[in-house]
């Protein structure tokens, strides 16, 4: 890009939000951008907390230099620093002190935090008398999710059953805990155990001791519930245990056709939602009378080319959503119901998922401008499609013409040379077009020269 051009953004953002001017070019991705500690302190000496609170958020930070300020007065800016992932253990050990609860909920859900401070947190929350149980349960939960399979396994010998339970459901809980959990006394640590635990053995074992509608409920809500245990409990007497059974993805075919035309609608739409749903079923669900299940069925993955072209001229208008999103459906669909489909709605959406654009052809003479966005989302556009767009909407309103901007900025298709021609066409210190300059700002062929300039 020109210098010019980027002077004239870089001038521009001077009168923007400089905390949220200096986020859009930390969110950059793609390209690194060289920030020295220099710059950094700069940043801390000369601005608003708001600013101080982006920089020491970001990838950028040392753990010294977060140690720096990890004593700051501002609270926000504390919680800033408890939540950077480069933060060490050493200093989130004293934050976890803080008498801020922002700063000690951001040290708890940091990655590096010590073991001894999960200990420290875990007694303080079970003593807090202002908690009642289930806040007691997501805090503890909440902390243990990803904590190490060495703390999980100290934890769980703990006598408390709230301990227990958030030690089940963690993301890292090992086999031969899960397997002592199992037989705790508690009936929520089982149930814990149940929905969570990989061992089919222990499942098996948890199924033949179960003997409430909870434990089963639990049980069939793992992904990893055999078939034998689904056709077990398929004839319990509870709507819910069998809604979790259709929607498994281990349900045996036999029992979903027993409930495909069940007076339940919720129970159609369920096995209408199944990814594995065979097309013989998909076929004969595609004619049932509620609306609802015709869109889940229009919506599924497996849906038949031919089927979804029948489904794009339902009288419901859900359903003609449903068969727009769905990435299988023709371009020749999409291209019909784009123009024609009476709803803005359904052609905004048909819009931005034709495959092969042609945009000049998909801008129709008359057209409402949701229906053009719906264009500009479109990730199948080419750059000269994107370059259309502007030329055919640079006379419109300005309301109408810098939201399809916007969304163009959004797009990652969007190129170096899209966003010059959107430049040109708009006055940059213009309050509408603040939202597309942070967009423009968090592109990665501006944000390393716009910081070069800035800073």
């Amino acid at each position: 890009m020109k210098e010019e051009m980027l002077r004239k953004i870089a001038d521009a953002s001077v009168k923007l939000d400089r905390a949220e001017v200096i986020r859009s070019i930390f969110s950059c991705q793609r390209y690194e951008i060289s920030v020295t500690d220099e710059q950094l302190e700069k940043l801390m000496k000369e601005s608003t907390p708001e600013v101080r609170e982006v920089v020491l958020e970001s990838k950028f930070c040392s753990s010294e230099f977060l140690e720096k300020y990890s004593t700051d007065s501002n609270e926000d800016i504390r919680a800033a620093i408890a939540s950077n992932p480069n933060c060490s253990g050493k200093v989130l050990e004293k934050l976890s002190t803080d008498e801020s609860e922002e700063v000690v909920y951001e040290v708890v859900r940091n990655i590096n935090m010590p073991e001894t401070v999960v200990t420290k947190y875990i007694n303080g929350v079970l003593k807090d008398k202002e908690l009642d149980e289930y806040d007691k349960q997501y805090s503890i939960e909440r902390v243990l999710y990803r904590c190490s399979p060495e703390t999980l396994k100290k934890l769980a010998k703990r006598h408390n059953y709230i301990i227990k339970i958030a030690v089940a459901k963690s993301k890292n809980c090992t086999s031969d805990v899960f397997e002592k959990l199992a037989v705790d006394e508690n009936l929520k640590v089982r149930m814990a155990v149940a929905e969570n635990v990989r061992s089919i053995e222990i499942l098996k074992k948890l199924a033949d001791e179960a003997e409430t509608s909870e434990m089963k409920l639990s049980i069939v809500t793992n992904k990893n519930c055999p078939k034998d245990i689904l056709r077990q409990f398929i004839e319990c007497d509870d709507d819910e245990i069998v809604y979790e059974i259709l929607g498994h993805p281990n349900c045996p075919e036999d029992i979903i056709k027993i409930f495909v035309y069940d007076s339940d609608s919720e129970k159609r739409r369920i096995i209408a939602e199944r990814k594995n749903l065979s097309i013989c079923l998909i076929r004969s669900m595609a004619n049932d009378g509620n609306s609802d299940v015709r869109s889940d069925i229009a919506r599924n993955p497996n849906c038949p080319l031919d089927l979804l072209d029948t489904l794009s001229l339902d009288g419901s208008s859900d359903v003609r959503h449903a068969v727009a999103n769905n990435p299988n459906t023709r371009d020749a669909t999409l291209y019909r119901m784009y123009t024609e489909d009476k709803d803005v709605w359904i052609r905004e959406t048909a819009g931005a998922n034709i495959f092969d654009v042609h945009t000049y052809e998909c801008i129709p003479e008359h057209y409402y401008y949701v229906q053009i966005e719906g264009l500009a989302r479109n990730t199948n556009l080419t750059e000269d499609d994107m370059l259309k767009i502007i030329d055919k909407t640079k006379y419109n309103q300005k309301r109408y013409r810098i939201p399809v901007y916007n969304v163009l900025l959004r797009n990652s298709r969007c190129t170096e040379r899209v966003v010059e021609e959107i430049v040109s066409n708009v006055e940059l210190t213009d309050y509408d077009f603040r939202n597309c300059l942070y967009e423009i700002l968090a592109k990665p062929y501006i944000a390393k020269e716009i910081w070069r300039i800035m800073f």
